[in-house]
């Protein structure tokens, strides 16, 4: 388990500690002692937790609801953009660990559809700035919900 987060250069920028409750063990996995402020907790079934790193599906565990998520040090709640994509997209599906492979893999698909390239950038970034600013709780982010609902799921 060490291991798969260990030496991820991506999250290492992001990150100070990742603890994982499993059972009634704790353990800690220090990804960068600079940032120790920052860090979550993952509250995880043993068996859940060995065949997400065995098989790359980290992911699986985060889209479960049998797993309990706590993030510190960040002023919110949410993985974005601190921990996901990082482990879920750029790791278990691109074997991405490093600033330079990460600089490979958008220059790859930059491309191959520039214009298509740069409508998911965009698109990207502009959830992070609705996830960042606007609560679950507001209007406009219910209303965004609804239109992704009624086919609109390109644009939000």
């Amino acid at each position: 388990v060490e291991n798969y987060f260990k030496n991820n250069e991506l999250l290492s920028s992001e990150l100070g500690f990742i603890n994982f409750i499993v059972g009634k063990k704790s353990f800690t996995i220090d990804i960068n002692k600079k940032k120790y402020d920052k860090g979550i907790i993952f509250e995880v079934p043993r068996f859940s937790l060995i065949q997400s790193i065995t098989f790359n599906i980290f992911d699986d565990l985060l889209i479960g609801n049998f797993m309990k998520t706590k993030v510190l040090g960040f002023g919110g709640k949410q993985l974005y953009p601190i921990f996901n994509p990082i482990i879920p997209k750029y790791y278990d599906q691109a074997k991405i660990k490093t600033k330079n492979e990460l600089k490979e893999y958008y220059k790859f698909y930059f491309n191959k559809n520039k214009i298509n390239f740069i409508f998911e950038i965009l698109k990207y970034q502009t959830s992070m700035v609705i996830r960042k600013n606007i609560s679950t709780n507001n209007k406009l982010y219910q209303n965004i919900g609804k239109l992704r609902k009624i086919g609109l799921k390109d644009f939000f």
